[in-house]
């Protein structure tokens, strides 16, 4: 079939079991089957998503299809201040695979189910309204997860202050910035944690390939650019995102804010000077959809015209970028889904596969004002450093040293994928 029979095909076949699905009350015959009808639609449903994203990143050539890096190239391009942890977790054991720019080591990890409930415990503590609760246990389960997943790469990171994080299944929902590298000492108090943040910086990546390739882009030098868009139709959901948005870009010599009325999807995918942007800001609320990631978007105004006013996942892959910053400080933007084959997808995968070069997203909901500090500040510590992950760790440390948003539940969500640098300074010579 060709790509455009193929579309047709999975289109007819879901309309199809939908339309049996909708007269299944009416018709006894059909009743007894319904079950059946909505595993068949699941199917369906997965490889038209399956489809799209792969016909999606085909399209947008650039970062996709690569081929694993040996040994001495991933130690090249770590150059001597980072340490690669990329984890794989099994049934009956896990495994990480730890790398620096002249060691390397393969560890034995707990197995998936343990690991998944220590996941839970932290994440129960730090992703809902504050609670003091919950800081106990929340302290236990950090603690042994920093046991099991980093201290065994210790012998590595004597001198290396970046970690680069590969996660695998349930390590995507966790923000390792939050995993305490000792017991607390005398009372819990979210402003004293000896939180990993502390002592590393940290970033993520799909893949040290994709990094790799990431890093490899040309990007000329450039000023800095700013494309933000903020509060869209209906108003006042986002009540601060207009003001913030405001204030992010005078921290640029040159910006674009588009907000209210203007904040559309059209302006946005239409814009003649969307490669030229250097920093792209969606101060938007995120559409996340678990069970169908390439439909997951972002949400911006509508305008009457045919678009339907939602940047989904299938169609930000198809734009070309020149972004060395993606930030989307609306919920749950980090997060995807795996795709048989395809690992996971979603929003911050999306963006990369455009080719911005690094994308900040948030794991959970986070209340508005809180977001707005956090990535005012993000922004002016990058202006000072230009370095990503370095501005957000030290964005977040602001946040613990203050007493109103110190709690993790306000800023350990947002995590940085990609790129850290736009100008190739993490790049070194391929050790041989």
């Amino acid at each position: 079939l060709t790509t455009l029979a193929r579309e047709q095909d999975l289109r007819g076949r879901i309309s199809s079991i939908q339309t049996r699905l909708a007269t299944a009350p009416a018709a006894a015959s059909v009743r007894a089957t319904v079950p059946s009808l909505h595993r068949e639609l699941a199917q369906a449903e997965q490889e038209h998503d399956l489809f799209l994203w792969q016909q999606a990143k085909v399209a947008a050539g650039g970062v996709q299809n690569l081929q694993p890096l040996g040994l001495a190239e991933v130690q090249g391009r770590l150059g001597m201040r980072r340490v690669l942890l990329e984890y794989a977790l099994g049934e009956g054991e896990s495994c990480l695979f730890a790398v620096s720019a002249r060691r390397q080591r393969i560890v034995r990890l707990p197995a998936v189910a343990q690991i998944t409930r220590a996941v839970r415990e932290v994440r129960a503590a730090i992703t809902e309204s504050p609670s003091t609760l919950r800081l106990g246990a929340f302290a236990v389960a950090a603690q042994g997860l920093y046991r099991d997943l980093v201290h065994p790469a210790t012998p590595l990171l004597a001198n290396q202050l970046e970690l680069v994080i590969v996660p695998d299944g349930i390590l995507h929902y966790l923000p390792f910035e939050v995993l305490l590298t000792a017991a607390p000492a005398g009372a819990l108090d979210v402003t004293n944690l000896p939180y990993l943040l502390r002592v590393r910086t940290l970033s993520y990546a799909p893949s040290m390939s994709v990094l790799a390739a990431l890093e490899s882009i040309p990007r000329s030098s450039r000023g800095a650019k700013l494309l933000g868009y903020g509060d869209p139709l209906p108003a006042g959901q986002l009540p601060y995102s207009r003001r913030k948005i405001a204030e992010i870009a005078k921290l640029f010599p040159d910006a674009t804010v588009r907000t209210r009325a203007e904040a559309t999807e059209a302006s946005f995918k239409k814009d003649p000077a969307l490669a030229n942007y250097t920093v792209l800001h969606f101060a938007v609320h995120g559409l996340l959809h678990p069970s169908r990631p390439p439909l997951s978007a972002l949400a911006l105004s509508r305008d009457g015209g045919p678009e339907d006013s939602l940047l989904q996942v299938y169609e930000i892959v198809n734009l070309k970028l020149g972004a060395d910053l993606v930030v989307m400080s609306a919920c749950e933007t980090a997060l995807g889904e795996n795709l048989p084959g395809e690992g996971l997808a979603g929003l911050a995968q999306s963006f990369i596969y455009a080719d911005g070069a690094s994308v900040a997203a948030s794991l959970w909901k986070v209340e508005d004002a809180a977001t707005a500090g956090l990535m005012v500040e993000f922004h002016r510590q990058r202006r000072a450093t230009l370095n990503s992950a370095s501005a957000l760790r030290q964005a977040k440390l602001a946040h613990i040293r203050g007493s109103r948003y110190a709690h993790p539940y306000f800023w350990a969500g947002f995590v940085l994928s990609g790129r850290t640098t736009p100008d190739g300074q993490v790049l070194r010579p391929i050790l041989r």
